[in-house]
């Protein structure tokens, strides 16, 4: 256990800046705080198209149940292989990018409700909600992550899924970057209290500013799409 967490705490210092791990201590104590955007993923077909180029030697699959354990001991993974197969049992699926045999990157949709931060959204027969991107390190910078997203985006097209959501930790500028490569649009953003994984608050944030300039931004988030965030 204490191997897990200094092992945990070591990809901490190395990925993320200093107030994280602030965050992070005070989440292990009990109060989470976080400032988080909510974003619409999967428009501007037009101007994704040209983000799938270039990799004709990656093949796209959904993992299985008996792929979950590999996944769960990369770097920076917190949900174990039980967690992971509990996912896919309750309708979840992981999509890879894969390189012949190797394992380059996968990420998370569910179809059936968003789950973040003590909320639990129900999503219409149009939604999916996205989450838990990784790539390995032998892969990164490369463009697969993006490349794995716009797949993704075709994926869930095709069953009818074109309403995209995420969420985007306020200070994680490479999701923003990420997402702002996608031409996805920020709501928000909005500040998250979390007391003993019991008691959630969630609130809008008008005045944060915002750094990324350069990407589409909304003042709060539709509420015909979820009616918890109202202005």
């Amino acid at each position: 256990m204490i191997g897990a967490y200094f092992s945990h705490l070591l990809f901490k210092l190395r990925y993320s800046p200093s107030r994280r791990l602030l965050l992070d201590a005070l989440a292990r104590s009990g109060l989470r705080l976080t400032s988080y955007y909510l974003v619409e993923e999967g428009g501007e077909g037009e101007a994704l198209k040209g983000l799938e180029k270039g990799f004709e030697e990656y093949g796209i699959t959904l993992l299985t149940e008996e792929e979950m354990g590999p996944l769960a001991a990369l770097p920076g993974q917190t949900a174990n292989m039980e967690e992971r197969i509990d996912r896919l049992r309750r309708g979840h699926l992981c999509l890879a990018a894969k390189h012949g045999s190797e394992l380059a990157a996968f990420t998370w949709c569910c179809t059936r409700e968003a789950v973040f931060m003590g909320k639990r959204l129900a999503l219409t027969s149009r939604q999916a909600f996205l989450y838990d991107s990784y790539t390995l390190p032998a892969h990164r910078g490369k463009g697969v992550a993006v490349f794995l997203r716009c797949r993704l985006y075709r994926f869930l097209a095709a069953r009818g899924r074109d309403r995209l959501f995420s969420i985007s930790d306020c200070i994680n500028h490479p999701s923003i970057r990420f997402k702002t490569k996608l031409h996805a649009r920020f709501h928000g953003p909005f500040l998250y209290i979390g007391l003993w994984k019991r008691h959630h608050w969630h609130a809008p944030l008008k005045n944060l500013a915002r750094r990324e300039s350069t990407r589409a931004a909304a003042a709060s988030f539709p509420s015909e799409v979820f009616p918890d965030f109202r202005k």
